[in-house]
């Protein structure tokens, strides 16, 4: 009976931070943050909604112009852009057998849209939210994960 494969790199996101371990030895190795992951979104705009005036004038030719986009979902795909980067070159030059992507399942539906086949190939799931543990704490509840 073969035994089953086992993750041996992980990464724990959540909306703020990414923190990339490896399992044996377990370590943190990298902390990648996200600063804007924590801001209001009046902090990440700086235009307010206003008024346009269409061609013709006249008080029926005036229009609102809303926010239409969510800054805080703009920070946080840019934030998932980078972090599959980041993810991809690991599993080009590092080659793990399986990397544990352990995110929330808003978060893990981002990096999942994102990330290349070859690094979907070699990625494993666990959705929960554990970013907010610290390192000792995350050892405990990943030491028995297994796929």
């Amino acid at each position: 009976m073969t035994a089953k494969p086992r993750w041996n790199m992980a990464v724990v996101v959540d909306r703020s931070r990414a923190r990339f371990i490896n399992r044996k030895p377990f370590n943190i190795f990298d902390t990648f943050v996200n600063e804007l992951g924590r801001s209001k979104n009046r902090e990440l705009t700086d235009d307010k909604p206003g008024l346009s005036r269409a061609n013709g004038g006249g008080p029926s030719s005036t229009h609102s112009l809303g926010n239409e986009k969510d800054p805080s979902e703009d920070a946080d795909r840019q934030f998932v852009l980078a972090l599959c980067d980041r993810i991809e070159k690991l599993c080009y030059e590092k080659n793990p057998e399986q990397f544990l992507i352990v995110a929330e399942p808003g978060m893990k539906g981002l990096i999942r849209a994102k990330l290349n086949s070859k690094s979907l190939e070699r990625s494993v799931w666990l959705d929960k939210d554990l970013a907010h543990f610290s390192e000792h704490e995350l050892k405990e509840k990943l030491k028995d994960y297994e796929i």
